[in-house]
């Protein structure tokens, strides 16, 4: 029941408050259009044109009043996005996961495992916004994510041009994923490593 996991988060509201690109005078907000993004991965999409498996009419009950914006709709929504608009998108994520983990989703109290890895992202050619080569002698985009040990939750994601260094700037990034746990789980945050890749637990 995803549609009213995410009226009770507000996320169309709260995407709507950070102006998170609007398409044109009187068109949709961005906050529906990045709900139906969303609800396009919920539904187990991976493209645009995935969108068809919010049309179904048993989907559509879930979605309740949301419009559901067309493929190219959602395409102009997401067509020229910078890492300005990336940051913000992320923003709007770390809002939403203090919130649900503030309803009761957070795993329990002890101890929480930030995992952090570096993802890259190739790109077909050097015109996507900050795509670069990295070490690798690859044209891409070097993404951060951070994901909770405990229950599989993104907890940040970081934009990056793709000549950045995989460990650059990870102490930073760790208290970012940390930071909007606090509310809800107590972390205070310690360093720790895990079997394979470096790890950062928190305490509450």
């Amino acid at each position: 029941m995803w549609g009213e996991l995410l009226d009770r988060l507000g996320l169309v509201e709260e995407a709507d408050r950070r102006v998170l690109h609007p398409i044109g005078p009187g068109g949709y907000s961005g906050g529906e259009c990045y709900r139906a993004v969303v609800e396009t991965q919920l539904a187990g999409g991976e493209f645009l044109s995935d969108r068809a498996l919010l049309a179904h009419e048993a989907t559509q009950t879930l979605r309740g009043s949301h419009v559901l914006p067309s493929h190219s709709t959602l395409f102009r929504f997401l067509d020229e996005s910078d890492l300005g608009r990336a940051h913000k998108a992320a923003a709007l994520n770390r809002a939403m996961l203090r919130r649900a983990w503030l309803m009761g989703a957070a795993p329990p109290a002890g101890v929480l495992t930030v995992d952090p890895d570096a993802t890259w992202i190739e790109t077909s050619e050097r015109n996507k916004r900050r795509a670069a080569l990295s070490y690798k002698h690859e044209v891409g985009l070097s993404a951060m994510v951070g994901v909770c040990g405990e229950n599989g939750d993104v907890l940040a994601m970081r934009a990056r041009g793709g000549n950045a260094n995989p460990g650059r700037a990870m102490d930073s990034f760790v208290d970012e994923c940390v930071r909007p746990s606090r509310p809800s789980f107590g972390a205070a945050g310690s360093c720790g490593y895990g079997s394979t890749r470096p790890a950062r637990t928190a305490r509450s």
